[in-house]
């Protein structure tokens, strides 16, 4: 799906060489899916493609990608002295 790449390749940049904070991490996402391309001095914008009919995943938004995260399912979280207690005895 093309909305499950998006958001992969969005908590990779996200979480890569550690947690970026919101203003790197909208530099990254505003940088890396634009590509300049000069025809007759001027320069254009286009989306990063592989192959013409491949597009590279988009970042998505900072604010979209935290409510993403915020809405991933973890269980239940234990704490560290909580859990060691349950595989000591």
């Amino acid at each position: 799906m093309k909305s499950d790449a998006n958001n992969v390749k969005s908590m990779r940049v996200l979480y890569e060489g550690g947690l970026k904070s919101k203003c790197k991490y909208t530099s990254v996402r505003n940088s890396s899916d634009i590509v300049k391309q000069s025809d007759n001095g001027l320069l254009r914008n286009l989306k990063t493609e592989i192959m013409q009919v491949h597009e590279i995943p988009k970042i998505i938004p900072h604010k979209t990608l935290m409510t993403h995260i915020r809405n991933i399912d973890i269980s239940e979280v234990l704490g560290l002295e909580i859990l060691a207690g349950n595989f000591s005895t």
